[in-house]
């Protein structure tokens, strides 16, 4: 232990008892006051300090008389003592006495004070006959006696205030511990001839115990087995059948009993008995010998409230007129002892097995011998039999079934209440205790003054609890308490098993119990209720099921406030980032002000963990749906972007402004990055934002595309077409601000202008397709860039966007990889005017496709990957909406509304050498029941070789007539 650190005491504030400066102590007094000191202690001090420290207790020593006790509380100081500490300083010499270190440390700490040193020597000191110390000297040697040299460092204390209540309080103790010590004998002595001197009533109805059980009992006590506190006697006048007093026999008392004023049980035994019905039964019974506790705690030995032991006298008539009254504490002998061995115990023991009637070896009987023989020492010494039978009887019926239980017993004179307390033996720990405690000082109105716990090889632990009481305490319904109590202490694994039964069943619920009941780190559990955490189960075996990432939207306003949204995300394998996760959200539209976990889930099973994060946030625009639509397109929006299947950008929000589906908002979405290659003169994010602040309208703009490109559309569809245009010009009527007109405006020309989507078309597993292809007729494309082509086809993907740009029906030239993101069509559109040029002598016209990648890998052999997995995106969605030939005759696509009748199919030829490239092609082309066309493929025009790869390819129309 590091040796602590001088401070400076300027400012300090020394208790008036400080001493004057030390004197230099006897070397054998340094030695014998450091004998039995740890190592560890001596090293906080140097050889000089720990001389000064001997001779400040020397010099308290020097002048005190027998009897008396020689006390200062002081803060050490350099300049006045030569020596210091972090810590308040008491010093005590005193005639040596038992009890007296027990007794100066229960004082401290019920002061509240933490003891940090304590060094006690117990030397023989020569006085002369004024008390004057003369020095040292041997055990035995004439003149000396053996007197306690106490040093005590506990917090420290800077005010004088608290210095004088240690010292005032450590006084008193002192004084109790002498009287004490000066008259136990005579208690004992007393005791024992009463004892002695105790025979049969007269009428033996009139006794309530057996006298010879209660004399042997007196003789146990005196046996060292109870510690003489205090004694006195008491009269007990009784007139007729109304009035009862209870009277102090003045000049009796011993022990700390000296004062008749002092009262042990608050006055209640003082007061009328019109006012304490309960006084006039206890006058009135016949009982010789009574047990129960004080009110008030001994600062004697152990700062507990006091055992009370009450012998009883009769007259001829059998009605009581006196007491001998003994205060004390059972000693630490008796605790060790089994029931069955301490008299008076032990008959009622007896009784109370008579009572329950089982075989001594019987399974039942074994049983309640152990209940007997552990059950509190206490509590059997107050408890009636007919209270012992039930509660035993209760005990019992808890051996096979583990549960918690309460047993209270109230005092007769409502002072306080005893309380056993049963709870399964692996919920026990300090935790619980505090709640429990908190608990019955709640329900009974009082303060818990003992707290016993026994933890055995039985499936239970029992507490036993002392609540003291109020005249105003409550008096609570026991069975009531008892069910509150019980459902305090029920762990959250209960009562997730009853949220899981009630959701799934018992059957199913002990299977997921099996595998959920221990996965849950102890913050999920303080964090998330049980009913909530059965939802997160539901999602779980989903993500077990099939392991992938799953979002899931609550309305969490009845939790945290209006207008909040609760998010969970289950990630199988690995937490998430909250560096890639946070933005996300934010172009979700979810501001998020609260975060929980990550919680990992552990199965026992070894599968792979399954992370949950929690976030609480609000809309950054208020929602205009209900929950139950955008809740949906939400979790499914944010599982596509987070696996990559959607991008993320502001646009999500409209999933949570207007409940939007992803694939609604990938068509807006797209139609917004073909306007940024169209060099409209606004940001991805401004064009998003115009949408977000009129969603409605984004709203009709889907629906316009929706109603015109729908295969499975009834009705008639151009009327249906003009009444949604009519209401998009309607709503624009209300849209004040100029910017974001013009991008509606340009989103109604668009939808307009479009020709063909695979929007509806879908792929092998029934979902929208990875990418989207639109065809445009560009001459109707009102603020489309001059020169403008006959068609072209806008294909967009998470991954990959292109466009195809034709210049007449019949129409030839490559595809490019393009470097430029922002504007490739820029860079296409010049490449066909080039073509136009070249092919204008022949037929077919210019035609000129490209493509970009979004995602580039950095690794080379990656970065080809990715190219080529793009290139068949782009040729995939160029062929998604273009007509095919069987013979002679035209085959549209399926499920695709072709709004400029028939067209050319699609004619992939490769540059000879380039067999990556040819094979792809084929193999492209046969997917979709097509063929290469020889004379395409042994054409000479160059493909496009980006960044030296040898990527080569080209495309073109074909007219067929």
């Amino acid at each position: 232990m590091p040796r602590p650190a001088k401070r400076s005491v300027a400012n300090k504030k020394s208790s008036p008892s400080s001493p004057p400066a030390p004197k230099t102590a006897p070397p054998d007094f340094v030695s014998a006051f450091y004998d039995h000191v740890l190592p560890s202690d001596l090293a906080l001090f140097t050889a000089a300090e720990r001389a000064r420290i001997a001779a400040s207790i020397w010099s308290l020593a020097a002048h005190r008389r027998k009897g008396q006790a020689a006390l200062r509380v002081f803060n050490p100081s350099p300049e006045k003592d030569g020596w210091t500490v972090d810590h308040t300083v008491i010093e005590i010499v005193t005639d040596d006495m038992p009890f007296l270190v027990a007794s100066v440390t229960g004082v401290l700490q019920n002061l509240g004070y933490a003891v940090h040193m304590v060094i006690h020597p117990v030397l023989d000191v020569v006085r002369d006959g004024k008390g004057h110390v003369r020095g040292l000297a041997r055990s035995g040697a004439p003149g000396a006696a053996a007197e306690s040299f106490i040093h005590v460092q506990i917090d420290h204390c800077v005010d004088a205030a608290p210095l004088h209540a240690i010292e005032a309080e450590i006084q008193a103790a002192l004084a109790d511990v002498r009287a004490a010590v000066e008259d136990w004998r005579k208690m004992r002595d007393t005791m024992r001839a009463l004892g002695d001197a105790l025979t049969p009533p007269k009428r033996q109805s009139d006794a309530a115990e057996d006298i010879g059980e209660v004399r042997e009992f007196l003789s146990w006590l005196c046996d060292d087995n109870f510690t003489f506190l205090g004694y006195r006697e008491i009269n007990l006048d009784c007139r007729g059948e109304n009035l009862a007093l209870i009277r102090i026999v003045s000049g009796k008392g011993l022990g700390i009993l000296r004062d008749d004023n002092i009262r042990l049980f608050g006055g209640l035994r003082d007061l009328d008995e019109r006012k304490q019905p309960a006084l006039r039964k206890y006058v009135r019974q016949h009982h010789v010998l009574f047990i129960t506790k004080t009110n008030i705690a001994t600062r004697v030995h152990r700062s507990l409230p006091m055992d009370a032991v009450f012998i009883r006298s009769f007259n001829e008539d059998g009605v009581a007129i006196g007491e001998k009254l003994f205060v004390g504490l059972f000693t630490s002998k008796t605790y060790a002892q089994t029931p069955r061995d301490i008299p008076f115990m032990r008959r009622k023991i007896a009784d109370v097995t008579a009572r329950m009637g089982f075989p001594p070896k019987s399974h039942d009987g074994r049983n309640l011998t152990h209940i007997l023989n552990t059950y509190p020492h206490d509590e059997l010494f107050q408890i009636t039999e007919d209270e012992l039978c039930d509660n035993v009887r209760s005990i019992l019926q808890l051996q096979e079934r583990a549960r918690v239980a309460l047993l209270p017993r109230r005092d007769p004179f409502g002072r306080y209440v005893t309380c056993l307390v049963y709870v399964p033996r692996d919920r026990y720990d300090s935790g619980l205790r505090a709640k429990i405690q908190d608990f019955l000082e709640t329900a009974y109105g009082g303060k818990a003054r003992s707290w016993n716990v026994r933890i055995d090889d039985s499936r239970l632990a029992r507490a036993f609890v002392t609540i003291h009481l109020t005249p105003d305490s409550p008096k609570p319904d026991a069975q009531k308490l008892e069910n509150d109590l019980r459902e305090m202490c029920r762990t959250w694994s209960d009562r997730l098993r009853d949220s899981l039964s009630a959701a799934y069943g018992e059957a199913t619920a002990l299977a997921l119990l099996r595998r959920y009941g221990g996965a849950f780190p102890q913050t999920y559990c303080e964090t998330v209720p049980p009913p909530r955490a059965v939802l997160d189960v539901r999602e779980m075996e989903r993500v077990r099921a099939q392991p992938r990432f799953i979002a899931v939207l609550d309305d969490a306003s009845q939790d945290v406030g209006a207008q909040r949204l609760r998010l969970k995300l289950f990630s199988p394998g690995r937490p998430l980032v909250l560096s890639e996760t946070l933005p996300l959200l934010e172009n979700m539209g979810l501001k998020i002000d609260y975060m929980g976990g990550p919680y990992e889930i552990m199965f026992k099973d070894g599968s792979a963990p399954i992370y949950i994060h929690e976030f609480v946030g609000v809309p950054a625009l208020p929602s205009l749906a209900p929950f139950e639509r955008v809740r949906p397109a939400f979790e499914d929006a944010l599982a596509k972007v987070w696996n990559g299947d959607a991008d993320s950008d502001p646009f999500n929000a409209l999933t949570l402004r207007i409940g939007l589906e992803i694939n609604a908002v990938c068509v807006l979405r797209a139609f917004a990055r073909y306007l940024r290659q169209l060099r409209i003169p606004y940001s991805h994010e401004m064009i998003a934002a115009a949408l977000m602040a009129h969603p409605e309208i984004a709203k009709q703009i889907y629906a316009l595309f929706y109603v015109r490109h729908n295969p499975a559309f009834k009705g008639d569809r151009a009327k249906e077409m003009h009444s949604r245009e009519a209401a998009i010009i309607e709503a624009l009527a209300d849209v004040s601000a100029l910017e974001d007109d013009r991008v509606i405006r340009r989103y109604l020309n668009l939808v307009q202008a479009s020709l063909r989507t695979n929007y509806f078309q879908k792929a092998e597993n029934g979902a929208h397709k990875p990418y989207l292809s639109i065809k445009f007729d560009s001459r109707a494309v009102d603020f489309m860039p001059l020169p403008k082509p006959l068609y072209e086809i806008f294909v967009y993907s998470p991954s990959a966007e292109a466009v195809h740009l034709r210049g007449g029906k019949v129409a030839r030239g490559g595809i490019r990889w393009s470097d430029r993101r922002d504007d490739f069509r820029n860079e296409i559109l010049g490449l066909m005017k080039a073509q136009m040029v070249k092919n204008s002598v022949i037929v077919p016209v210019g035609s000129k496709g490209g493509f970009i990648v979004k995602h580039p890998p950095a690794e080379a052999d990656k970065f080809q990957a990715e190219g080529v997995a793009c290139y068949k995106t782009m040729m995939r969605g160029l062929l998604d909406i273009t007509d095919n030939r069987i013979g002679e005759k035209i085959v549209p696509p399926k499920d695709t509304v072709r709004h400029d009748g028939d067209d050319p199919y699609l004619v992939v030829a490769a540059d000879k050498g380039t067999a990556k490239f040819s094979d792809i092609a084929n193999g492209i082309a046969a997917d979709y029941g097509f063929w290469l066309d020889d004379a395409f493929a042994s054409g000479g025009s160059a493909g496009y070789d980006h960044k030296g790869m040898g990527i080569t390819a080209r495309g073109a129309w074909e007219a067929v007539k």
